[in-house]
């Protein structure tokens, strides 16, 4: 629904879970396949066809989009441990950011893109994660 009011428009086709809009306004990023496979698509906010732009996301970790990229957690190793990538726009390369060793849930990048948050989960409890400095 257009945020001025109107009527509703389904975007997506085949279903998508998480969306995001890109800091353009111009597309719809989206998840599909969670909990198993997850990968994220795209697709204009007008409609149109759906886009597959990355896979290996992990469902809990989820993922941002920010005006260079996006944000996210790879899917865990079988030790448990995930690393934080970012997906660059400019060169559809996927660059490792930081390795994490517990669960996570969400990721939340700064404006400046110089700051990520996310909480880390485990029997004992949770802690919340800064990584700074990395761009």
């Amino acid at each position: 629904m257009p945020s001025s009011g109107g009527e509703a428009i389904q975007i997506t086709r085949a279903s998508g879970d998480a969306p995001q809009e890109s800091s353009d306004g111009r597309f719809l990023y989206f998840m599909k396949g969670w909990p198993d496979a997850v990968s994220v698509w795209k697709t204009s906010v007008d409609g149109g066809p759906e886009t597959r732009v990355l896979d290996g996301v992990h469902g809990e970790g989820q993922f941002s989009v920010e005006k260079h990229g996006i944000y996210f957690f790879r899917t865990p190793n079988q030790q448990g441990r995930s690393d934080i990538s970012l997906y660059s726009f400019a060169t559809n390369q996927i660059t490792k950011v930081a390795t994490v060793s517990r669960s996570v849930m969400h990721i939340a990048v700064s404006p400046d893109e110089r700051t990520i948050v996310y909480p880390e989960f485990d029997e004992l409890g949770s802690d919340l994660m800064l990584v700074e400095n990395f761009y």
